[in-house]
């Protein structure tokens, strides 16, 4: 069991890159020199996009997945500067959609988080009195 500071710094390590691990990246690290079908391409995509959905619906702690979101896009749009992946039309279709996949949990959640705001403000403010 990691305790104190250090487990926490761990863990939220682990949490922030919890979508970098997955195949959609290990196949974009390798780029230019793997022979990747259009096929495989797809279901890198379809897999990581069903590991953010299946995050944002089990998540109780939308500060973390947000974090860990937006580290997903700023790997993505290194990687897609990095690789000069534009002449590749699958791959850059990909990393497009993924980072706009990306760009549509974040701007959900942010909205959801604001909602709960509003949600726990308008429930803390004490109704006016009426004066008879």
């Amino acid at each position: 069991m990691i305790n104190g500071e250090a487990g926490f710094l761990i863990n939220n390590k682990l949490i922030m890159k919890q979508f970098i691990t997955t195949k959609l990246f290990s196949l974009l690290e390798k780029l230019p020199e793997n022979n990747v079908s259009v096929s495989e391409w797809k279901q890198s995509y379809e897999s990581f996009a069903n590991e953010i959905f299946t995050a944002n619906a089990k998540s109780s702690n939308y500060i973390d997945l947000l974090h860990s979101l937006s580290y997903t896009r700023a790997e993505l749009v290194f990687l897609q500067e990095q690789k000069q992946v534009k002449k590749n039309i699958p791959v850059s279709t990909i990393l497009q959609k993924s980072i706009l996949l990306l760009d549509t949990q974040m701007y959900s959640i942010e909205r959801q988080i604001c909602l709960e705001k509003f949600m726990q403000n308008s429930l803390s403010v004490a109704p006016e009195k009426k004066i008879s």
